[in-house]
């Protein structure tokens, strides 16, 4: 079975609908969810009334024209049952994905191997002035749902699983895989894979899990919904692991689930927080090349996660005490400096002063001889 979707941002509703209701459909299995109208120019007329309640926006969608298609070739039914069934799936699919919009569907059967519906879908619903928005994560739980529906209940029409397909477990490079043909084993991908199994197995707490981890020389780390670790190998290379590309993402959320249900509903919030907080900090944090990576099982014990806590706190407190004592000499530096400055500028005025003073003493000893010149001199005149 196949679903497609195509959003149209122009409001083409009659040239749509007339190519639904064209010689290709069998008008017996038309859809008209929340459509009163019946011949196509009215169906367009009222699909374009309905649209006028949008509010305008730049490269909005104003209606979605999509199918769905079934293959006929391998179903053990006849035909006349393969168009009923369709025409249910149709109703559910409508149903899921858009309850309150107005759809028109019509059922084309112009090709010899498949039966199709077109639906035109309106980016509202009926009377309503914002659009449907249908986020792609949504969308797709609504096609696999679908699908899932129709393998299950309708076993009859031999359809294909393909929005359902079962994830593959381990995916291997092209590289990767000829070596593993040929030599029957993967050193490096093998042991990090058994690392992580052995740490999920052995451990009881997301504390105990990263301090396996850490202890063998892994870093963990998650990235949107990935996770994945950090690996240095002995050949002194740096590289990173992704527990789905291991084929270990669905082992992993059993583990963080079966925690949290030992932990109690309380608690599993806690848990979730802790998962997420171990971001990838590749730039602050540095692997120890002389862990021995290939230690495993009972040889390797968990550290006490007390200690180390207290320990953490110990380097906290040391690096505050550092910055504290950086700070005071930074701040006695300063002081000593202004000072100085202070004592400059200090002495600076008193030699401005005593400067001062001396050129007034000298002009009022040469005023004074002055005074003493004239009256010598008027002294001789009068004798004169």
């Amino acid at each position: 079975m196949i679903i497609k979707s195509l959003s149209r941002k122009t409001p083409s509703f009659g040239q749509l609908a007339e190519y639904m209701s064209s010689e290709k459909a069998d008008a017996r299995y038309d859809i008209h969810h929340h459509v009163y109208a019946q011949n196509p120019v009215d169906i367009a007329t009222e699909f374009s009334f309905n649209s006028q309640n949008l509010s305008h926006r730049k490269n909005g969608n104003y209606l979605y024209h999509e199918i769905i298609s079934v293959v006929t070739t391998e179903a053990t039914c006849s035909h006349t049952e393969i168009k009923e069934t369709l025409h249910d799936i149709a109703q559910r699919y409508i149903q899921q994905r858009s309850p309150n919009n107005m759809v028109y569907g019509c059922l084309h059967e112009d090709h010899a191997h498949n039966l199709h519906y077109h639906l035109m879908i309106s980016a509202n619903e009926r009377g309503e002035h914002k659009r449907l928005r249908l986020t792609k994560a949504k969308f797709d739980r609504v096609k696999k749902d679908l699908e899932q529906h129709v393998l299950s209940h309708y076993p009859e029409l031999k359809q294909t699983a393909l929005m359902n397909k079962a994830e593959q477990g381990e995916k291997l490079s092209v590289k990767a895989g000829e070596l593993k043909r040929r030599s029957g084993k993967m050193p490096k991908r093998d042991e990090v894979k058994e690392t992580l199994q052995a740490a999920m197995s052995q451990t009881n707490t997301l504390e105990n899990f990263y301090f396996f981890l850490e202890e063998r020389g892994y870093q963990f780390y998650t990235r949107g919904k990935h996770y994945g670790v950090e690996v240095l190998h002995e050949d002194g290379k740096i590289k990173k692991y992704r527990f789905a590309t291991l084929g270990l993402h669905e082992d992993f959320e059993a583990f963080t689930d079966k925690l949290s249900e030992q932990l109690g509903q309380a608690e599993q919030s806690k848990v979730n927080e802790q998962v997420d907080s171990k971001q990838e900090t590749v730039a602050e944090q540095s692997l120890d090349p002389e862990i021995d990576s290939k230690e495993t099982g009972d040889d390797m014990k968990l550290r006490d996660v007390f200690g180390i806590h207290e320990t953490q706190k110990d380097k906290k407190k040391e690096q505050k005490a550092k910055q504290s004592s950086k700070e005071q000499i930074e701040n006695s530096t300063k002081q000593t400096q202004s000072q100085m400055k202070a004592e400059m500028q200090a002495s600076e005025q008193r030699t401005a002063k005593k400067t001062a003073k001396e050129v007034q003493a000298e002009f009022e000893r040469v005023t004074e001889k002055q005074k003493t010149a004239q009256k010598y001199s008027d002294k001789d005149q009068q004798k004169q």
